[in-house]
């Protein structure tokens, strides 16, 4: 399992676009904003292309360990790299508002019973991540 490296050329190029984005939304950003989201995008590799990402689908308290980093860390360090990014007069009136409700509302389809039975393969195999 721990040799279950996850090299899928359409994740590779999700981080590669989001660089690029982050470079093209940000072009002045300060140091300490791009070290922030790059901290966020390596944690974000941990978490899938690592076998830490197919060790979830064995592990309980793996699965556990890549929500946490998701939804905790990588999360805040996004925010806090795109507040060190925008300059005041820039900033939006509520950040946390609408971003807030869509990943509430993302966490919960995606575990909603129906549908975490539906993407559950009949047979669990070690190395896909979910």
């Amino acid at each position: 399992m721990w040799t279950q490296w996850h090299f899928d050329p359409w994740l590779l190029l999700a981080f590669c676009g989001a660089v690029w984005l982050w470079q093209a939304r940000n072009p002045i950003a300060t140091p300490a904003a791009r070290r922030t989201f790059a901290a966020a995008l390596t944690l974000l590799a941990v978490a899938f292309v690592s076998p830490l990402c197919a060790a979830t689908t064995a592990l309980f308290s793996a699965r556990v360990l890549h929500h946490v980093l998701i939804v905790a860390v990588v999360a805040a360090l996004l925010a806090l790299a795109l507040a060190l990014a925008l300059p005041a007069q820039r900033a939006p009136a509520n950040p946390a508002g609408l971003p807030l409700l869509a990943a509430t509302a993302a966490l919960y389809l995606w575990h909603a019973p129906p549908l975490y039975a539906w993407r559950l393969p009949t047979r669990v195999s070690i190395g896909s991540c979910s």
